[in-house]
C-alpha cells in the first residue's frame, strides 16, 4: 500500500529528489502549482520541493514531514553541493535555496562564503520552523574547525561559531573570525545563543566544568557588551552563590540546560539587580528593568529576561527569598 510520504511512483527520480506521493498529488490537483513549477528539470522539481516545505511551515497545507524515507532524504547531505571543508548543507536546505529567489541571489553555493551564509540563515531563521532534527553528520560538521573566510584566510573557530558570527553584524564588528583570540568568546556565544532545539548538542561538553569555569565561559562570550560584563564581574560572588542555589533545577539527565548561561543569569539578575522590579508569581513573572545605556547590553538583558518568562519556574519558588 502506498503511503502519503512514500516516493511519488509516477515522477522520475522522485525517491532521489524527495518528492512524496502526497506532494506530487497536490501538484497535480492545482493549476497554479503546475504553472509555477513545470517539473521538467531537476532544478524545477527541487524548487517545488522547497515551496512544499515552505508551505508546510506557513500552515498553508495540512501536510506533514514524516516517514523514514522522506526524513532520511531531506536530512542527508545535498549531493549538488561540495561539502568538503567541512560544511553542513542538507537536502532540505538546498531545496529551500532553490525555491527562495533571495537566497539564490545572496548565497553562491560554489563558495565557502555562500555556504556559510545559507547555513547561518537556516540555523537562525528556518531551524525553528523545521520539524526535522539536525542530523548527526551535520552536527559533527558544525563542531569542526571552520574552513576559513572567503578570501582564503584560515578559520580560527568552529563552523557553528563562524555561521553565528556571519549572521550577527554586532559579532562581526566585535571579533575577527581569523583571530585565535576570538575563538573561545565566539564558541561560548555560539553555545549560549543557539536556537533552543540545537543548544543541547553543543552544551554537553561543558558538563564537567565548575561553576566558576562556567561563569568565565559566559563572560568570555560577552566581551563586546562591556556594561554587562562589568555588572557580572562586580557581582561575581553573589551571582555564583545564586547559581549554586539554583543548579539542581538547571540540569536534565545528561544534558546541561544552559548551565552558566541564560537560565542561571536570568534568575541571578532578577535576584541581584537592585533596580529590578519583579511582580507576579514564579510562573508569571513580569519585569520593569532600567536597562543599561549600552545598546548591545539592552539586547542581552532583554534576551535573559524573556528567556526566564518562557521557563516553567513553579519549582523555583525559593528564588523569591534569596
Amino acid at each position: 500500500m502506498l503511503t502519503r510520504n512514500a516516493p511519488a511512483p509516477d515522477l522520475d527520480n522522485a525517491a532521489d529528489l524527495g518528492i512524496s506521493a502526497e506532494a506530487y498529488d497536490l501538484w497535480k490537483g492545482r493549476d497554479d502549482l503546475r504553472d509555477a513549477f513545470p517539473l521538467n528539470s531537476q532544478q524545477e522539481v527541487l524548487r517545488y520541493l522547497g515551496w512544499w516545505l515552505w508551505s508546510i511551515s506557513e500552515g498553508e497545507t495540512d501536510h506533514q514531514i514524516d516517514g523514514e524515507w522522506l526524513t532520511r532524504t531531506l536530512s542527508r547531505p545535498a549531493p549538488w553541493v561540495e561539502q568538503a571543508g567541512p560544511f553542513a548543507i542538507t537536502h532540505e536546505m538546498y531545496a529551500l535555496w532553490c525555491f527562495v529567489a533571495d537566497l539564490k541571489a545572496r548565497y553562491d553555493l560554489t563558495t565557502s562564503h555562500g555556504k556559510i551564509g545559507l547555513l547561518s540563515w537556516y540555523l537562525f531563521f528556518w531551524r525553528q520552523r523545521s520539524n526535522l532534527r539536525m542530523p548527526d553528520w551535520a552536527i559533527t560538521a558544525l563542531a569542526s574547525l571552520s574552513p576559513g573566510t572567503e578570501d582564503g584566510r584560515p578559520g580560527a573557530t568552529t563552523l557553528l561559531a563562524h555561521a553565528i558570527w556571519k549572521w550577527d553584524s554586532r559579532l562581526r564588528e566585535a571579533y575577527s573570525i581569523t583571530d585565535p583570540a576570538s575563538a573561545d568568546p565566539l564558541r561560548c556565544w555560539a553555545i549560549w545563543h543557539l536556537p533552543s532545539n540545537l543548544r543541547g548538542y553543543f552544551s554537553r561538553g561543558l558538563a564537567h566544568l565548575s561553576a566558576d569555569q562556567l561563569f568565565d565561559h559566559w563572560i568570555e562570550g560577552h566581551q563586546h557588551a562591556p556594561g554587562y560584563v562589568k555588572y557580572c564581574r562586580t557581582h561575581r560572588t553573589r551571582l555564583l552563590a545564586t547559581y549554586r542555589r539554583l543548579e539542581p533545577h538547571l540540569r536534565n539527565g545528561q544534558e546541561v540546560l544552559e548551565v552558566g548561561g541564560l537560565s542561571f543569569l536570568a534568575f541571578a539578575i532578577t535576584v541581584n539587580y537592585p533596580e529590578t522590579v519583579v511582580t507576579g508569581t514564579t510562573t508569571d513573572l513580569r519585569y520593569e528593568l532600567p536597562l543599561p545605556d549600552d545598546r548591545f547590553d539592552v539586547v542581552i538583558f532583554t534576551e535573559v529576561l524573556e528567556h526566564l518568562k518562557d521557563r516553567d519556574s513553579s519549582d523555583l519558588s525559593e528564588v523569591d527569598q534569596l
